[in-house]
């Protein structure tokens, strides 16, 4: 008896649900902004080269002070190297807590903040193309996109984004 045709085999669905897509998306934010975070850090502490090598924004401490200065030339010449420090601590330590998870909605949160005083800061000192040019804008709207996105750290079963059950896809 000769072999009767066979229907091809059904493909499996494998796209994934709007809840997969947007944890993948959030997953691959955290760890893009804690790069940024730690770049920057690494640049004012000269790790990628000093002042005036290719890529590299201070290349020492002073010289990020000195921007920081200039970036609030509003408040003394005294606050400059407090604000720098703290400036560095928070982003360290946004870095950290984006890249832990814990909390995530809170250091997402202060990832957005700190990026809105940057533009601010920027903007009223050097107008608007230096923070445009330097994506700040979008590491802050991406930061309060992030802490929109996660799940309720008291009860992680009310998910802020739609999940499969929801919604369709």
């Amino acid at each position: 008896m000769p072999d009767s045709p066979r229907a091809p085999p059904l493909k499996k669905d494998t796209s994934l649900t709007m809840s997969q897509s947007i944890r993948l998306a959030s997953l691959f934010l955290r760890f893009t902004l804690s790069a940024s975070y730690v770049s920057a850090v690494a640049d004012r502490l000269g790790f990628w080269g000093g002042p005036g090598d290719a890529n590299v924004a201070w290349g020492t401490w002073d010289a990020f002070v000195s921007y920081t200065a200039f970036l609030n030339g509003f408040l003394p010449p005294a606050t400059a190297p407090v604000l720098a420090w703290v400036a560095t601590i928070i982003e360290t330590v946004v870095a950290l807590g984006l890249i832990a998870g814990w909390q995530l909605k809170w250091f997402a949160l202060v990832s957005g903040v700190m990026g809105a005083a940057f533009c601010t800061a920027m903007t009223v000192t050097s107008g608007l193309k230096p923070p445009l040019d330097f994506s700040v804008f979008t590491v802050s709207a991406a930061s309060f996109l992030l802490a929109a996105t996660v799940a309720d750290s008291r009860d992680p079963s009310k998910l802020v984004y739609p999940t499969a059950t929801t919604t369709s896809r």
